[in-house]
C-alpha cells in the first residue's frame, strides 16, 4: 500500500471521527438534551452549535453529520478493497473511488459557502472534515496511474454490467445514512417528532398574546426593529430544565440575523417572587447577580458560568455559599465582586427580579422554563425543530402581508 494511499485513509479516519462527534453532539442539542455546548464552539464566530441549529445542518430530515459519516465510511471501504486488492479491476476501483472523493470535495465547498456567505458561523470540526475531503481527493487522484477522464464514460456505463457493486456503494450511503438517524431518534423516544413540532406550532398559532413590555435581564440577537422572531424565556437558574434549554435556544439564535432573545427570570423562590410560597434566597440572589453583571456587560458570561456551576450552586445551602461560588465567577470574568454584591443588596436590583416575577405571573408562566415566540406561548420551545418550525411559519405569514 502506497504512502499516498495511506494518507488518504488517515485523512479519511480523520473526516469519519469529526462527522461521528457532530452527529452525536446533534441529537441531544435539537431534542432538548445537551449537557453543554459541543467542544468546537469556541465563540459567537467558530461555533458548532450555530451551524447546527441552522436550517442548512440537515437534508431529508438527516443530519448532514450523519451523511457526511456515512459517505466517508463507504469511501473507506472502497480504498480498502483497493488498497488490500480485493477487486479484480484495481485500476477502475481507484477511479471511482476518486470520483466518489471528488464529489465530496464540492460538498465541502458549497457547505463552506453556506457558512461564509450566509451564515457568517464556522463550525470547526466543519473546517476540519472540508479539509480533509481535498487531501483525500488529492491523495487518490495522485495515485492515478492512468488518466482519469479518458476512461470516465466507460466506468459510468459499468455501473449497469461487469461493475453493479459500484452502484451497491452509492445506495449504501443513504441506506447507511438513514439507519443511523433512525437507530438514534428512537434511541431518544424521537420517533414522532414531526408529530409533536406540528402539535407544538399549532397550539403556539391559536394561543393568545402577551405583551412583554418590562426590559428583560439579558438580550441577545437581532434589534427590536429588524427581528422578525423574537424568542421570550423566563427561566430559573437553578432550574435543570433550564440549563439544558439554554444551550438550543442560544444556538438557535445564533444561526439567524432576525431573531431575538429576550431572558427574563422567573425564580422559583419566594423571596422574589409572590406567586411562589416557598423561599430560601438561592434562585433570587442568582438573578440578581446576573443582573449585576449585565451592568459590567458580562451578564451573559455569568448566565453560562451559572449554568455551567448548576449541580454545585444547588448543593448550596445558605446565601454565603452561593456567594462564595459568584465570587470565584467573579474573579473569572474580571467582575468586582464588591460592585456586585452592592448591586445584588440594593433595594432597586430586587425590584427588578420582582418586577420581572410579576410579568411571568401575568404571562401565565406557570413553570421553567417557559418559552414565548413574537408573544404568543410556545409549547417544547426548548426544541431547535419547533423554534425552527415556528420560525418558518412567521416567514410565511410575514410573506403574505
Amino acid at each position: 500500500m502506497s504512502w499516498k494511499i495511506r494518507i488518504a485513509l488517515l485523512s479519511l479516519l480523520v473526516a469519519v471521527a469529526a462527522h461521528v462527534y457532530l452527529s452525536f453532539h446533534y441529537y441531544p442539542l435539537h431534542l432538548g438534551f445537551a449537557e453543554g455546548e459541543a467542544i468546537c464552539s469556541f465563540s459567537e464566530k467558530f461555533n458548532c452549535d450555530s451551524v447546527s441549529a441552522s436550517r442548512f445542518s440537515s437534508l431529508l430530515g438527516v443530519p448532514m453529520a450523519v451523511w457526511g459519516a456515512s459517505t466517508n465510511l463507504v469511501l473507506l471501504l472502497m480504498l480498502l478493497v483497493y488498497g488490500f486488492g480485493l477487486s479484480d479491476k484495481s485500476d477502475r476501483q481507484l477511479r471511482m473511488t476518486t470520483l466518489l472523493a471528488g464529489f465530496v470535495a464540492l460538498t465541502s465547498v458549497v457547505m463552506a459557502s453556506i457558512s461564509m456567505f450566509y451564515l457568517g458561523t464556522y463550525c470547526p470540526f466543519c473546517i476540519v472534515a472540508y479539509g480533509t475531503s481535498f487531501i483525500t481527493f488529492e491523495a487518490l487522484r495522485r495515485s492515478l496511474t492512468d488518466g482519469f477522464w479518458r476512461h470516465l464514460a466507460a466506468d459510468l456505463q459499468s455501473f449497469f454490467g461487469e461493475s453493479k457493486a459500484y452502484l451497491g456503494y452509492l445506495g449504501g450511503i443513504p441506506a447507511l445514512a438513514f439507519f443511523f438517524h433512525m437507530t438514534i431518534m428512537q434511541h431518544y423516544g424521537a420517533e414522532n417528532l414531526d408529530k409533536v413540532v406540528r402539535a407544538s406550532v399549532m397550539d403556539w398559532e391559536a394561543g393568545p398574546a402577551t405583551n412583554f413590555d418590562q426590559p428583560a435581564l439579558l438580550v441577545k440577537g437581532a434589534s427590536a426593529e429588524t427581528a422578525k422572531m423574537t424568542i421570550v424565556e423566563f427561566a430559573d437558574f437553578r432550574c435543570g430544565h433550564c440549563k439544558k434549554a439554554s444551550h438550543p435556544i442560544g444556538a438557535f439564535v445564533g444561526s439567524k440575523n432576525d431573531v431575538r432573545l429576550q431572558f427574563y427570570v422567573f425564580p422559583l423562590d419566594g423571596a422574589c417572587n409572590e406567586a411562589i410560597s416557598r423561599a430560601d434566597g438561592g434562585s433570587c440572589r442568582l438573578a440578581k447577580a446576573v443582573l449585576c453583571a449585565e451592568k459590567q456587560q458580562k451578564g451573559w458570561a455569568l448566565h453560562d458560568q451559572i449554568f455551567a456551576q448548576q449541580d454545585d450552586l444547588n448543593r448550596k445551602h445558605s446565601i454565603d455559599e452561593i456567594d462564595w461560588v459568584l465570587k470565584e465567577k467573579s474573579a473569572s470574568l474580571g467582575l468586582s465582586f464588591e460592585e456586585l454584591k452592592t448591586c445584588m443588596e440594593s433595594p432597586e436590583t430586587h425590584e427588578h427580579i420582582l418586577t420581572q416575577s410579576r410579568l411571568g405571573k401575568t404571562a401565565n408562566v406557570e413553570g421553567t422554563p417557559t418559552i414565548y415566540a413574537n408573544g404568543k406561548k410556545l409549547p417544547r420551545g426548548q426544541l431547535i425543530p419547533v423554534l425552527e418550525s415556528t420560525y418558518q411559519t412567521i416567514l410565511r405569514g410575514t410573506a403574505a402581508r
